[in-house]
């Protein structure tokens, strides 16, 4: 998670019997804009500590944390250098730059752009020039890969060439 920081308080030290450890107090703005605090320990995650520790306001970080006895710990941390904080740009980084995508639509995504690769290099290694004629001949050739892929049974369906300068004469070579 991506959290830009407001404030980090001086480290101070707890003892506990004959042992002592030291910590921080950490507030910060989450992904969504709410502003949390968290306290850090020197003693789980000693890189999360010692990074937080010299933190300044509006620096910002990507966090992992990982979930242990019930609670959430931050176990890795990285800065994020050059990037505008989220009250500057007056959004979250993170709602800013991530579009959730459905996982079918992802998957359609990736069909589409490999028969575009496909497309071209069939058209290459399948004529004298070195390059396609058109991007129209492209877009049909890939189309004709993408039907392929979400055909259903044995069900082949060619797409239409109708933008296309030459029909399709039917004829299979």
């Amino acid at each position: 998670m991506q959290i830009e920081i407001v404030s980090v308080s001086p480290v101070e030290t707890k003892k506990t019997g004959k042992n002592s450890y030291e910590f921080i107090n950490v507030t910060y703005k989450d992904f969504n804009g709410k502003i949390q605090a968290k306290k850090i320990v020197d003693f789980t995650h000693k890189d999360v500590f010692n990074v937080l520790k010299e933190a300044s306001s509006k620096d910002l970080f990507e966090v992992e944390s990982e979930k242990v006895n019930g609670f959430w710990e931050w176990t890795g941390i990285e800065a994020r250098r050059g990037e505008e904080s989220t009250s500057e740009k007056g959004t979250s980084p993170a709602v800013a730059t991530a579009k959730w995508v459905p996982d079918e639509q992802k998957q359609r995504y990736i069909v589409r752009q490999n028969s575009l690769t496909n497309a071209v290099n069939f058209i290459i290694n399948n004529k004298v020039s070195e390059a396609p004629s058109d991007v129209l001949e492209v877009l049909f050739v890939a189309e004709c890969f993408e039907e392929w892929v979400y055909r259903t049974h044995n069900e082949v369906k060619v797409p239409q060439k109708t933008i296309a300068k030459q029909q399709p004469t039917g004829d299979v070579e």
